[in-house]
């Protein structure tokens, strides 16, 4: 059911096949698939590289959105002491380039995931 993935990344890595099984839900494959995600994310937790950490905050900011289950939010938790709404937006949303529209997507996404973290 699970590849062996490297990273937590979007692109390639766990996040992304987890927004795979969040369009899936509710069946059951897709909360088994998303509890071994937040597993691994909370193995893990303490030892994401920072170019990962956005798409796991992301990851689990979407999944607090629309699901029940209490480890989503301990996570997502934990995952805001890394301040990430502070750190450099190019940092936090890498892969949309430098362009204008890459920029107001940029700030779009930002203003989507922390603009609660940004009132503070």
């Amino acid at each position: 059911m699970y590849d062996s993935w490297q990273d937590f990344c979007q692109y390639d890595g766990l996040t992304g096949y987890g927004k795979y099984w969040i369009s899936r839900l509710p069946s059951k494959n897709a909360r088994e698939g998303l509890l071994y995600i937040t597993q691994r994310i909370e193995e893990k937790i303490s030892n994401i590289p920072e170019k990962e950490q956005t798409d796991v905050y992301c990851f689990l900011h979407d999944l607090h959105e629309i699901s029940d289950f209490e480890i989503f939010t301990e996570l997502l938790e934990k995952c805001r002491e890394w301040d990430l709404p502070s750190a450099d937006i190019c940092r936090c949303f890498p892969r949309l380039g430098d362009s204008v529209v890459g920029n107001i997507v940029r700030m779009y996404q930002r203003s989507r995931y922390f603009s609660d973290a940004l009132r503070v």
